[in-house]
């Protein structure tokens, strides 16, 4: 997938995961989307980077604090179908956040089924809420939906 032409690119700082402070990030969000005057321009461009890690040499999602700060953060925003870059691994990172995972093997990871179910039933909900709140119709939607699955598809998260 190509990146899209203009990111929108959220720096999360390490200070504000350790302390699970999501405000700064929420605001900027909200910020980002309500000023928008046409939804199309922000649909696929947002980006999230977690700032601090670099060294860490676990995955974001074995970190604890950013799998708090993740789950609190989309408690209160869950419309990352409709506005994730889907060039990015950020919806990667999310889904491995959300749900409870293992590792069968070394550089494998394995989501539970039924998180994963709970999941996707969550974050189609919110798009779907999203989208008809901005009167956008069934064939845009299921467009959307099959750009996800694909997304999804290709991280081999989905079968």
């Amino acid at each position: 997938m190509s990146l899209p032409a203009d990111p929108f690119v959220i720096v999360v700082s390490r200070r504000d995961v350790e302390s699970c402070n999501t405000s700064d990030t929420l605001a900027v969000l909200r910020k980002w989307v309500e000023t928008s005057s046409d939804p199309r321009e922000v649909q696929g461009k947002l980006q999230l980077w977690f700032e601090g890690y670099d060294s860490d040499h676990r995955e974001l999602w074995l970190i604890p604090r950013v799998r708090t700060f993740v789950k609190a953060l989309d408690e209160q925003f869950p419309y990352w179908f409709v506005f994730a870059d889907l060039g990015s691994e950020f919806l990667k990172v999310l889904v491995f956040c959300l749900c409870r995972v293992s590792s069968p093997r070394p550089g494998a990871t394995a989501i539970n089924p039924q998180d994963l179910a709970t999941f996707f039933e969550r974050h189609f909900g919110a798009m779907n809420q999203l989208l008809d709140h901005w009167s956008i119709g069934e064939r845009e939607n299921k467009e959307f939906s099959s750009k996800i699955i694909g997304y999804f598809e290709k991280a081999k998260i989905l079968n």
